[in-house]
């Protein structure tokens, strides 16, 4: 009973090995052995606890004797039955049995089928009768993308129809693919009908077949709205008995609201397709707790003493764990077989990446369907985030020092080595909010062995950051408006000038860069291989012919050798043309970041995985549109200097045009003069136009709005740096834009007559309007400056 119960509570597969291991460091453990009578209090208390026996901050519990009592165990018994959402369910489709497992806040049972390789799950209506939905079975990663999200959003809008409506008898619903797999992947196919597409659904005895067709399975992943879901549904629901519209109303409230949270197309299509076969491992707080405990022990042995640590000497003290825990894994990494921890750690990201960018993509969408799963959501995308951090330092670390190690690596090691690497870039960011002075706070060395911190002391900073991650999640699928003159300008900048950037900065054209990585992933097109070994010359001439020889080899091998990362002398010592900061991971556009090189070589072999490949790709071309490249090449420099000023100006003109929809505002948009005066500070130099003058004469207030297109800042680093661009100093944005609103309050006479505005008491309003959230207004003085991004605009703000 007591191991059942175990089982169900815990998450973590190798629980009661830790459990015994952790215990057998006590000063007197109970028990000797194997789990046994008298462990299960222990075991609770082990859980309750993030797998450590810690127990307070002023005892070491490893010198202590813990005493432990029968207690209660009533509260983990009613855990592991609320764990234990098994339920065992007939299957009209096929006649077998399925043991299937309940969603946490739904009636729908998710099942594997162990006959046939597909989706399947069961749906217990509102006066329990049954609708079964199943796939047909599925070949490839294309058909799972198609089957799953089609699948998905059948099985959860039913769930919720039938959570209200009853069934007068049990269903079967199958899901099968229409056409040929090609046609769900192009977009004209859809985008050139005009006509509204016919959704394929009928009966047979008490099974309903959905045929997916390209163009609705297309219309429903890229419309804005759920009008194409609730179609679908609808259509089903009729074929079962007649729908009811009030309860649709209710279910498709707001239209927003979908569940299929946006189809991608042709190479974008292959990044969301799931790898199969791969356990992804996390970082384990078990292992975490080894870690401090080990930390406590090294700064005894370095002369610290209990107590507080000197403010000033912060940075150096969390650079001194930082250091610490690397010397760890030097020394535990390199006793491994380096190809095989080259191997399990592509398998790991390529597993990754997929989940990661469905979380960010559908995270508005998520919690608008299951607003009280909106922290569960929001912490599994943390977690994700924070595993994928961690693997990818582990794999650069790897990748770049000359491991000779043998020993075989296991889930055990490889969970301590995340959890190593994920500690380094939690202190190192500790070290750079103290460097930055985003935080003012005192670290304690504790009675226990373990690092004080007082976390109330970060609330600021993790406020913010949380407040603008949040914020640029809820509306990453809110649509932006598409100008096609400054697609023009982009596609005419990009046609004469992208390619001499590419062969100044990168030694080959736009051209040949886009021709190397089509050819790479068109020759390793099949997404069921998670990572894929290549020799050398076997791979670029593979690539040479794949591409009809229209580029050369040696071309070839410049264009993959820019994606490549290398064995070096040591992990710490960058190459030649490098600096390092290329390598310090927990800075974000680094040179040497494996989300810049996805190509791994060792001993004359190309390691890869093909989604990280295509991602790569792309990652390249958003650091050139955000003007973040960095390059010593003055034509690349030109090239993003113009993008940015194109999309500045599409970004003026977004704001103006939502500000032209209040009905109380007039807004003009690059006010350089009002009248005949140039708008200049007390000597008379140019302070720039005002990005849009707003007036509101009914409420006689002026707004003097500075438009801004930021990129979301994600580590101390970037944040000094957007705080010092924005804020610190004579030319700051903001110190510049304050003199402009200054120069408006000095000269009112001037704008009232100018504009033929009514005489009286006219108020000054200085706003910024940024294109996402940024953290650093809610951790400086703004000087009563309101920071708004674009999603957050709204009539009442200019009232």
């Amino acid at each position: 009973m007591e191991l059942k119960a175990i089982s169900k509570v815990e998450t973590d597969d190798i629980f009661l090995p830790r459990f015994m291991r952790a215990k057998m460091q006590l000063l007197e453990p109970q028990l000797i052995g194997a789990f046994g009578e008298g462990d299960f209090i222990p075991a609770i208390m082990f859980s309750e606890n993030n797998l450590s026996f810690y127990v307070s901050d002023d005892i070491d519990y490893k010198k202590m004797s813990i005493h432990m009592g029968i207690e209660e165990t009533s509260d983990y018994y009613l855990k592991a039955q609320q764990k234990s959402k098994e339920r065992l369910f007939y299957s009209m489709f096929d006649g077998n049995c399925y043991t299937a497992i309940k969603e946490e806040f739904s009636n729908r049972y998710l099942y594997n089928s162990s006959v046939e390789q597909g989706f399947g799950c069961f749906i217990e209506t509102k006066n329990r009768k049954v609708i079964e939905i199943v796939t047909e079975k599925f070949d490839s990663g294309e058909e799972v993308d198609i089957l799953f999200n089609s699948f998905d959003s059948v099985s959860y809008w039913l769930e919720q129809y039938y959570s209200i409506n009853e069934l007068p008898e049990n269903h079967v619903i199958y899901l099968r693919i229409e056409e040929d797999l090609e046609k769900y992947y192009l977009a004209d196919e859809v985008n050139n009908e005009e006509q509204e597409p016919v959704i394929n659904v009928r009966k047979t005895e008490n099974v309903i077949i959905w045929n997916i067709t390209s163009q609705i399975y297309q219309k429903m992943g890229m419309a804005k709205t759920s009008s194409y879901e609730r179609k679908l549904i609808s259509e089903l629901i009729d074929t079962l008995e007649t729908s009811d519209l009030d309860v649709l109303d209710r279910i498709f409230y707001p239209e927003y609201k979908k569940k299929m949270t946006g189809l991608l197309l042709d190479d974008n299509g292959k990044l969301r397709v799931p790898t199969h076969g791969f356990q992804l491992l996390k970082i384990s707080e078990y292992e975490t707790n080894q870690l401090l405990d080990e930390l406590g022990e090294y700064l005894k042995e370095q002369g610290y003493s209990y107590g507080a640590i000197p403010k000033k000497d912060n940075p150096q003290f969390c650079n001194k764990i930082v250091g610490f825990l690397y010397s760890i894994l030097e020394k535990e990494a390199n006793i491994f077989n380096k190809n095989q921890l080259l191997k399990f750690l592509i398998a790991q990201i390529e597993t990754l990446l997929p989940v990661q960018l469905r979380g960010e993509s559908s995270y508005n969408n998520d919690i608008a369907l299951s607003v009280q799963e909106k922290d569960r959501f929001f912490e599994q995308l943390n977690e994700n985030n924070r595993n994928s951090i961690a693997t990818k330092f582990l794999l650069e670390y790897v990748v770049a020092s000359p491991i000779t190690g043998k020993k075989n690596i296991g889930m055990w090691e490889i969970e301590r080595l995340l959890a190593i690497c994920s500690l380094i870039i939690e202190w190192a960011h500790r070290s750079d909010y103290f460097k930055y002075n985003f935080v003012d706070t005192t670290i304690n060395f504790l009675q226990s062995n373990r690092i004080g911190i007082k976390k109330k002391d970060f609330k600021n900073v993790n406020s913010a950051m949380l407040a603008s991650r949040n914020l640029q999640l809820e509306n990453s699928n809110l649509s932006i408006s598409e100008n096609r003159r400054y697609v023009e300008r982009v596609e005419q900048l990009f046609e004469s000038k992208l390619d001499g950037a590419f062969i100044e900065a990168f030694g080959y054209s736009y051209e040949e860069f886009n021709l190397v990585i089509g050819g790479l992933i068109d020759t390793h097109n099949n997404l069921e291989k998670i990572v894929w070994i290549e020799e050398e010359d076997e791979l670029v001439h593979k690539i040479f012919n794949d591409l009809d020889k229209k580029i050369s080899e040696i071309k070839i091998v410049s264009v993959l050798d820019s994606i490549t990362l290398l064995e070096r002398e040591k992990y710490l010592t960058p190459p030649k043309g490098f600096e390092k900061l290329d390598i310090f991971p927990w800075r974000f556009n680094r040179r040497l970041s494996f989300i810049r090189r996805p190509l791994i070589k060792y001993s004359n072999r190309y390691i890869f995985g093909v989604r990280n490949v295509i991602y790569a790709q792309k990652y390249l071309m958003r650091l050139i549109w955000g003007g973040r490249l960095k390059t010593n090449s003055q034509k690349m420099k030109d090239v993003m200097s113009k993008l940015r000023n194109i999309l500045g100006d599409e970004f003026n003109d977004q704001v103006k045009n939502i500000l032209g929809t209040y009905s109380d505002l007039q807004v003009i948009k690059g006010v350089s003069k009002i009248g005949k005066q140039r708008i200049s500070d007390e000597k008379n130099n140019t302070l720039g136009d005002i990005d849009i003058l707003a007036i509101n004469q009914n409420h006689k207030k002026l707004f003097v709005i500075e438009t801004k297109d930021f990129s979301f800042s994600r580590n101390p680093y970037k944040l000094a740096m957007e705080q010092e661009k924005v804020f610190t100093g004579d030319k700051a944005f903001l110190t510049k834009h304050l003199k402009r609103s200054d120069w408006i309050r000095k000269n009112l006479g001037c704008v009232i007559d100018s504009y033929g505005l009514e005489a009286g008491d006219w108020k000054v309003v200085t706003i910024f309007v940024v294109s996402e959230q940024l953290m650093t207004k809610d951790l400086l003085d703004t000087k009563g400056v309101k920071f708004i991004s674009l999603k957050e605009l709204n009539c009442n703000l200019f009232k």
